[in-house]
């Protein structure tokens, strides 16, 4: 059914344009990590498809859509990155459906997820899936207004856990699990766990509210930009609180978890500035601060917005078993970049820096930042119009940490492509993001078709 709902989205796009990837995958792990999947050969379909909208006149569409078979599993991932409806006078834009909103142009590199969601494949998946909602643009010489507006909500489907026979599972191996065990008097005692699936209204009828203001200036090589935002949304992920009890009867925990979408502020501002070297290709300085606040609240229709009064709130679950603490606490960070691109390569220079507490929550439902005190290197080279060559290096200097992202693809003829890539990391800490998947390092051998 799932897939059927898929195809039909694409067919309904009517779009004039296509480009269908399909892609056999092998992985091998390079140790041992203590959650696997069976499957080691995975089958995607990658499905673009834009250009003019067949049954209305003037509009345009786009359909971005992945899927992902684990082929010993019998298992799907799904991601839909954008699918929407555009019209266009030249000056005012009107979207509706799920659109990338690009207010934040370091979000894709350090895999942040406040503004738009992760499609999170794997781990280190860059793709991002968009907002749902009415986007309304325009442009008015130097300056361009972007507002997005929606009631209704979508959260993040993968990698996604469920509760089966009361323990939590995924069909991913690249997600934290909740721990299955406990210890009282000195003794391991199982966890069972129960989910109380709210209801559907509860999750998916959830507001959205944002706007970006951005200012331009220069031309081509020296251009330059400077822009504010602000979004009141769901967070990209529903949050759990639970309660926990000890079953005499059972003798096991019986943890009872309950679903809700926490709303959350985004505040930032960003700046680009083009530089020009005299030399073949662009170079862009990138600068971004942000400000997350998972603890705002708008009145009941949009009524009022005071981020400066915003109020923590405290949802804690204490037993004489363990904590459950979700982490509520206001976040901010600031990126900076700077990127050279020209025929043979792109390369960037990365800096991430954490300006508030890393606090990580509990064990249970609550991850930390991703990244601290971080620098990060990314290189594409295009020694040929064949061959390319990717590596993706970031090094948290507060954790220690070491992510390292690196392929080479080949293309073999016009609709043929190869691929041999690796994943590997290093996260010393206990308290570091990265320590929960030190030991999912993986090879892979990819062969592609493009229709």
């Amino acid at each position: 059914m799932k897939i059927l709902s898929f195809l039909f989205l694409i067919t309904m796009s009517g779009a004039l344009s296509a480009q269908v990837e399909l892609m056999v995958e092998k992985f091998q792990r390079l140790n041992d990590p203590g959650v696997t999947t069976r499957s080691e050969d995975r089958l995607t379909l990658d499905v673009l498809s834009e250009g003019e909208f067949l049954l209305i006149d003037n509009t345009d569409a786009k359909f971005d859509g992945s899927f992902r078979l684990y082929i010993d599993d019998q298992e799907i991932n799904y991601s839909l990155s954008e699918a929407y409806l555009e019209s266009s006078d030249g000056t005012n834009s009107f979207s509706v459906g799920r659109k990338i909103v690009d207010w934040n142009s370091n979000e894709v590199y350090w895999g942040l997820n406040h503004l738009n969601s992760r499609r999170s494949f794997t781990l280190l998946d860059e793709k991002r899936e968009g907002l749902i909602g009415l986007h309304y643009d325009r442009s008015m010489g130097d300056l361009e207004f972007n507002f997005l507006l929606s009631y209704f909500y979508v959260p993040q489907l993968n990698p996604g856990l469920k509760v089966e026979n009361g323990a939590v599972v995924s069909k991913s191996e690249w997600v934290r699990r909740p721990p299955t065990s406990t210890t009282i008097n000195d003794k391991r005692v199982p966890i069972f766990y129960n989910l109380n699936e709210p209801a559907a209204s509860d999750v998916v009828l959830n507001k959205t509210l944002g706007a970006n203001l951005s200012w331009s200036w220069g031309e081509k090589l020296t251009a330059g930009k400077l822009n504010t935002y602000i979004l009141y949304k769901p967070e990209n992920s529903l949050r759990i609180n639970a309660e926990a009890y000890y079953d005499l009867d059972q003798k096991q925990v019986i943890v009872n978890a309950n679903p809700v979408v926490n709303h959350h502020a985004v505040l930032g501002i960003g700046y680009e500035q083009g530089i020009d070297l005299g030399t073949p290709g662009t170079t862009k300085v990138l600068a971004n601060f942000e400000v997350i606040d998972p603890n705002a609240k708008l009145g009941k229709d949009f009524a009022v917005l005071d981020p400066i009064k915003m109020k923590e709130q405290n949802r804690e679950f204490n037993s004489e078993f363990f904590t459950i603490n979700p982490n509520y606490k206001r976040e901010s960070h600031f990126t900076l970049a700077l990127n050279h691109s020209n025929t043979y390569f792109d390369l960037g220079l990365n800096y991430f820096g954490l300006l508030t507490e890393a606090s990580s929550g509990d064990d249970f439902y609550s991850d930390t930042a991703r990244f601290e005190n971080a620098v990060g290197l990314w290189l594409e080279a295009r020694p040929s119009e064949k061959l390319t060559w990717l590596i993706d290096l970031k090094h948290d200097l507060g954790r220690a940490d070491i992510i390292l992202r690196t392929d080479l693809a080949y293309r073999f003829s016009k609709n043929t492509l190869g691929a041999v890539g690796v994943e590997a990391l290093v996260a010393p800490k206990a308290e570091s993001f990265w320590s929960s998947y030190r030991a999912n390092d993986s090879v892979y051998i990819s062969f592609g078709y493009v229709f």
